[in-house]
């Protein structure tokens, strides 16, 4: 199998939406507790807990529920585009894969460098939702300032997940940054 690169020279320009880069670091992060951290540490109890929860089509809708401001966007048919992964070979393992670290470290990380987002020159739009819950809009204003060559759009009313709460104002945001008809 080869490897596949994409380097900045392959990149005219970035989205970033409601990005959760851990970038706040004017409080400690979170750390689970020995018990949490020796049930992720085991594969089988991680992928029960997985299964039970973020994999398991009954709780599609309260999670989901849970990232957006307005739960009317929660529709039959998004619901059935998130849970189809859910049959996918592998997808509660890889599921608990990335949570054990996301929820067991609170250590830094490329992406919770701050100096590094001046070094990023190609044009880039910030998409933010102003009610996110996870990733709060001052982080976006901030990382939206980091970046030496951005834009910013702000949806009103909107949470965790812009483009199906606000799919209309999200594309044209998008398209225009993107200019499609030059």
């Amino acid at each position: 199998m080869q490897a596949f690169f994409v380097g900045p020279s392959h990149i005219a320009r970035l989205v970033l939406v409601d990005v959760a880069l851990g970038m706040d670091t004017t409080k400690a992060a979170p750390s689970a507790g020995w018990p949490v951290r020796a049930l992720l540490s085991i594969p089988s109890l991680r992928n029960g807990v997985v299964a039970a929860t973020l994999t398991n089509p009954a709780f599609t809708s309260r999670l989901l529920r849970g990232l957006v401001a307005d739960t009317t966007a929660i529709t039959p048919a998004r619901l059935a585009m998130f849970q189809r992964p859910f049959v996918v070979q592998r997808t509660t393992a890889s599921f608990g894969e990335w949570l054990r670290p996301f929820i067991t470290t609170n250590e830094q990380s490329l992406a919770t460098d701050r100096s590094r987002y001046a070094e990023i020159a190609v044009p880039t739009l910030v998409i933010w939702g102003d009610r996110d819950s996870v990733t709060p809009i001052e982080q976006g204003r901030d990382l939206a300032h980091l970046l030496r060559a951005s834009s910013w759009a702000e949806l009103a009313g909107v949470g965790h997940i812009p483009a199906i709460e606000a799919p209309a104002r999200f594309n044209a945001a998008l398209l225009a940054f993107l200019d499609l008809n030059r």
